[in-house]
């Protein structure tokens, strides 16, 4: 399930339960308040819901997050229905207010047969890069994939003169919120140490070529922001062995030898490892704040949208884990990423004039060995099953089952961290009926330890299942993260606390668990006071918010509703 997250980090591969709501009771709805000239989604990568409360007394009173806090509308229970809890299908749900089953961006990367290998989200050969030399004309990146319109596109359709910007470090991230038709996207490139776009969007926005903030992190290195008590209240020790780079994890990071005669080695290095750092947030955060003031966004009466992705945390939350100091460290600088965006908004756009969503695609798990030294009950059985193992596991069940069936090996086609794909054809060449296959070889992977349930595609897709198993835990969630082609044949569920396809070192999320589910989401919007909504809400209820927001119509067939009349507790 992990990407290459350690040896991105040091610089050697390519790029790449429910919660009981409070008891008070609540208010009335809130009158209809005016409509926002301009409607920001900042969406932070990989934050728990939780985090609101862990970091709540490190973060200053009167800054960044207790700011947005002290004036929004916070949902204690918002969750993600779907299975795969990704970034990429969490950005688009997040934006399409449907589930992965319907808008089609069920992972990040999954098997495409007519290829025979995995293919990355966004990935798109037909475009090609706009930036710096580096990388100009080379393979680009478009929301080919997402098979449904995003609100900028609803936007758009009803106010042509609108204008929709995205951005964020993570390519994925800025092309699924944006949707199909944004004014600009831009994301970090490696290979440009910039920010860029391609020859899909317009890219009217001027690409830095040489970003400050990048250049003062590679000469300075990433140096706490706070005194080490504030860690060790926050996180465990800093030296732990399953972080990116073992017991050498440990602040300061240092990326260069000599801040004088920095090498183009290193420079490479540092534009790859740069993305496990808070550096890459703060450029998409001042490259933000100058289209904000360059294109006038929220400067007349054509509402605009602004979507801003935090992606940094993701990378770090991956390479370090939650518990560590340098994710931390990432939160206590998000603050200040927070505030600084709060007060621009205010002194340009006006503090009455813009309507603000915090949220997030997804949570994480906390590594395995910190699960059994410091957890309870069923955490101290925490597991990683290493990709090679678990790889071989798989396979050899799958194989066994089509030897004993006489059917040929070639008939596995790929095993990743969440599912087997089977040829597609192999079921009609050999005479079987498919939903038996699927069935028989279901059953040996359920029989694998760590392994606590396997959902074929016949019981997933809505054409084939007819309704059947409703009562199985879990099955409605895996249906919305099921797309026909894209989905594996056979989707495997693992334990609460098991970390599977894992590298070595670092960290995942992807479960229909909590600790990947529970999102945070806050709305500040003008003349609603600040309040907390305690009942359960959902990720796909956050596109026709902001739709509401904007005061456009939104699809009739959406799966989420607007969140403006819940009920608030003040």
């Amino acid at each position: 399930m992990l990407t290459l997250v350690a040896a991105l980090w040091l610089g050697c591969a390519p790029s790449p339960a429910t919660l009981a709501p409070g008891p008070a009771p609540p208010s009335p709805p809130v009158a209809a308040a005016p409509r926002p000239a301009l409607v920001v989604l900042v969406v932070v990568d990989q934050m728990r819901a939780s985090y609101l409360e862990r970091f709540a007394d490190a973060w200053p009173k009167d800054q960044g997050m207790h700011r947005l806090l002290d004036r929004g509308v916070r949902f204690d229970h918002a969750v993600i229905e779907h299975a795969w809890t990704n970034t990429g299908p969490g950005h688009a749900t997040l934006v399409t207010g449907v589930h992965p089953s319907r808008h089609g961006v069920v992972l990040n990367h999954w098997y495409e047969p007519t290829l025979g290998r995995e293919i990355t989200l966004a990935e798109d050969p037909q475009v090609a890069l706009v930036g710096t030399p580096a990388i100009a004309g080379a393979p680009g990146r478009s929301p080919f994939q997402l098979e449904r319109e995003a609100v900028g596109d609803w936007l758009k359709a009803q106010s042509p003169e609108s204008q929709v910007l995205t951005i964020a470090a993570k390519p994925r991230a800025s092309i699924m919120m944006g949707g199909k038709r944004p004014d600009d996207a831009y994301w970090y490139e490696p290979d440009a140490g910039a920010l860029a776009s391609s020859t899909y969007y317009a890219a009217t926005g001027a690409v830095i070529e040489s970003p400050a903030i990048l250049e003062a992190g590679l000469l300075g290195g990433w140096r706490p922001i706070a005194q080490p008590e504030v860690y060790k209240a926050l996180a465990g020790p800093d030296r732990v062995d399953s972080e990116a780079e073992g017991a050498a994890s440990v602040f300061p990071y240092r990326f260069v030898r000599d801040p004088g005669k920095v090498t183009v080695r290193e420079r490479e290095a540092y534009n790859r490892r740069v993305r496990f750092t808070p550096f890459t947030d703060a450029l998409t955060l001042e490259f933000a704040l100058d289209e904000l003031e360059r294109r006038g966004l929220g400067a007349d009466e054509h509402p605009d949208l602004l979507l801003l992705g935090f992606s940094a945390g993701d990378y770090i939350g991956h390479a370090f884990g939650p518990d560590s100091h340098e994710l931390v460290d990432y939160f206590l600088r998000l603050d200040g990423f927070i505030g600084r965006l709060l007060e621009r908004l205010d002194e340009q756009v006006g503090r009455d004039r813009y309507a603000l969503v915090l949220t997030s695609d997804h949570g994480v798990m906390s590594m395995p060995e910190i699960l059994r030294a410091r957890g309870q009950g069923l955490q101290r059985q925490a597991f990683r099953w290493l990709a090679d193992d678990y790889r071989a596991a798989v396979s050899e069940a799958v194989l066994t089952v089509l030897s004993q069936m006489g059917l040929p090996p070639t008939g596995l086609r790929h095993v990743n961290g969440y599912g087997v794909w089977l040829d597609p054809s192999l079921a009609k060449l050999h005479g079987i009926d498919r939903r038996v296959l699927l069935d028989v070889v279901a059953r040996a992977v359920r029989a694998l330890p760590h392994v606590e349930d396997v959902f074929t595609a016949t019981e997933l897709d809505p054409d084939e299942q007819g309704g059947l198993h409703n009562a199985r835990p879990w099955i409605i969630e895996y249906r919305r993260s099921f797309f026909r082609g894209r989905s594996p044949d056979l989707a495997i569920r693992f334990g609460p606390w098991v970390l599977a396809d894992a590298e070595a070192r670092g960290t995942d999320h992807g479960s229909p668990y909590m600790h990947d589910a529970h999102i945070p989401l806050v709305i500040v919007r003008p003349g609603v006071p600040a309040g907390v909504v305690g009942e359960r809400v959902s990720m796909v209820d956050v596109a026709p918010t902001l739709a509401a927001l904007l005061g456009i119509r939104a699809p009739a067939d959406l799966d989420g509703q607007s969140l403006l009349e819940r009920p608030v507790t003040r």
